[in-house]
């Protein structure tokens, strides 16, 4: 009875205090009690619970946080912002991704010398695009056009065509490895007749992007511009486009780029090749410039591009 008395006691002992009690101490070695898992389970049975269920807390914790960081340094990574879809678009080939809902931008484009004879220069070409939301965006732009005609030609300078569009992600996105979307812009006769005409254009177009690895993204553009009414002769060019954006940095992303267009009516086709640099200028700002050279006919031309952003990107 005293034994089985004593035992009950230091049982309880042991559960409430974790540990072996002065008793057991007295008839157990020390060696006895490093080897005896009872009594090692019973006297570190607080501490290892309370170490084992922070260890576990600490690991859920960086586990939960694990997808966040991942998700974050692939964003990085892919756009090199916080704005994400339209970061980095180059100059000629438009992305496929259209701006989130409250998000767009504001880009200002010069070109020059890029035919020879005629020297055009587009000072600039503003284009205001802004998101829907649920996968639309709508944009509007506007040229002013400088036409020197000849060594010794008069220069005229004009608006261009009043152009307003819209787009919408068909599949994919910036959460994706690919994104398709289609696009339809219509251009008013409210420039220059001198310089562009008195006829409406329709501009239906595919944009597509790939980004095979997460340092390159090649973006695929193709339209159809036809001209509706005027007074002048009717045209029809077939117009394609493609980049290839290496991912290089936080700040500068070189670029290679071609753009042709081909007269359906003529057969007349014009190609140009382009190589140029996008530096960003913090979050919301880019700083586009380029070469553009003419494989038919041969010239050299300059392109530059001042792109203004705001919002998150991703649609």
């Amino acid at each position: 009875m005293l034994g089985h008395k004593a035992c009950s006691t230091n049982d309880a002992l042991r559960s409430r205090f974790g540990r072996a009690s002065p008793s057991e101490s007295v008839h157990k070695s020390a060696m006895e009690m490093d080897h005896d898992p009872v009594s090692a389970d019973a006297r570190n049975n607080s501490d290892g619970r309370n170490i084992r269920e922070s260890s576990a807390v600490r690991n859920y914790k960086v586990r939960s946080w694990l997808p966040t960081l991942e998700s974050i340094c692939l964003a990085a990574t892919l756009s090199c912002s916080f704005l994400g879809a339209q970061n980095v678009e180059p100059i000629l080939t438009q992305t496929a991704i259209p701006f989130a809902a409250k998000a767009g931008s504001l880009k200002l484009d010069y070109a020059g010398g890029i035919a020879p004879g005629n020297s055009s220069q587009v000072i600039p070409e503003a284009t205001l695009q802004v998101g829907a939301g649920h996968g639309w965006e709508i944009l509007a732009r506007f040229p002013l056009i400088r036409i020197t005609s000849g060594p010794q030609g008069a220069t005229v300078i004009g608006g261009g065509q009043l152009a307003a569009g819209a787009r919408y992600l068909l599949a994919g996105g910036a959460d994706r490895a690919y994104a398709i979307s289609v696009q339809e812009i219509t251009e008013a006769p409210t420039g220059d007749t001198r310089l562009v005409g008195n006829s409406t254009q329709v501009i239906p177009g595919l944009l597509a992007d790939w980004r095979p690895t997460s340092k390159i993204v090649i973006h695929s553009n193709l339209s159809f511009d036809r001209s509706i009414g005027g007074t002048g002769p009717r045209s029809a060019f077939l117009e394609y486009s493609g980049a290839l954006v290496w991912l290089a940095g936080m700040h500068v992303a070189p670029v290679l780029e071609f753009a042709g267009s081909t007269n359906t009516f003529t057969g007349k086709t014009q190609v140009v090749v382009q190589p140029e640099v996008i530096r960003r200028a913090g979050v919301h700002f880019e700083l586009k410039a380029g070469l553009a050279f003419g494989l038919h006919p041969a010239s050299i031309g300059f392109r530059g591009q001042l792109t203004w952003l705001w919002g998150k990107g991703d649609p």
